[in-house]
């Protein structure tokens, strides 16, 4: 999101312009220009470029929740890329940053979404089962939503919650697979990758 004051490009859904404090234009998600997804641009950035905005966005709003878990998101991914030697302590920062999220605003889906990612870098199914359900509810038609919520409900050994979740996902994104998720994933570690698909797969998913 380009800032009107000095043209510098901030991730979405900031209120503030990271390199001017100018305030920007509330609830742009899509490129007025092209139509292209603003959420789609910042997710491509690597996890420490996008921590720097992050970082940024939450010093010059505390109760900025989105960007709380647009946060929680880059310590994950820290996780799930090997791009860490302190996993443990990403992953408290990725949950304490989400949890924050979820305190200032209970409807926030990037809340719930970072919560439920959170809690798969940790191995805590029960907890990112209850995340993703709480993120399925605050945005229904998130496919990522339903996704987190097939991968815990295998691991939680529910196969048939696991399959509906899948097929709701399917139903939003009809050309949702395994590849697809991979894409949008990028390139995790390769046990990272191998479990995940696995358990996709026992969701009916290829």
């Amino acid at each position: 999101m380009p800032c009107s004051q000095c043209k510098h490009e901030n991730a979405p859904g900031a209120k503030f312009c990271l390199e001017c404090g100018e305030r920007l234009p509330p609830g742009a998600k899509f490129c007025l220009e092209c139509g292209a997804s603003l959420t789609a641009a910042v997710t491509r950035m690597r996890p420490h470029e996008m921590r720097r905005y992050e970082t940024r966005a939450v010093a010059l709003d505390p109760g900025f929740a989105a960007a709380w878990g647009l946060l929680s998101f880059t310590h994950s991914w820290d996780v799930n890329f090997g791009l860490t030697d302190a996993p443990e302590r990403s992953v408290a920062s990725a949950l304490e940053a989400a949890r924050r999220a979820a305190a200032l605003d209970p409807r926030e889906p990037f809340a719930h979404a970072a919560l439920a990612n959170a809690y798969l870098a940790a191995g805590d199914v029960r907890n990112g089962f209850d995340a993703a359900r709480r993120l399925v509810a605050a945005q229904p038609e998130h496919w990522w939503g339903q996704m987190y919520l097939a991968l815990n409900a295998v691991s939680l050994g529910r196969p048939d919650e696991a399959r509906a979740a899948i097929a709701e996902a399917r139903r939003l994104k009809p050309d949702l697979s395994i590849e697809t998720i991979q894409r949008s994933f990028g390139v995790s570690r390769p046990e990272a990758d191998a479990r995940r698909n696995a358990a996709l797969r026992q969701a009916a998913l290829e």
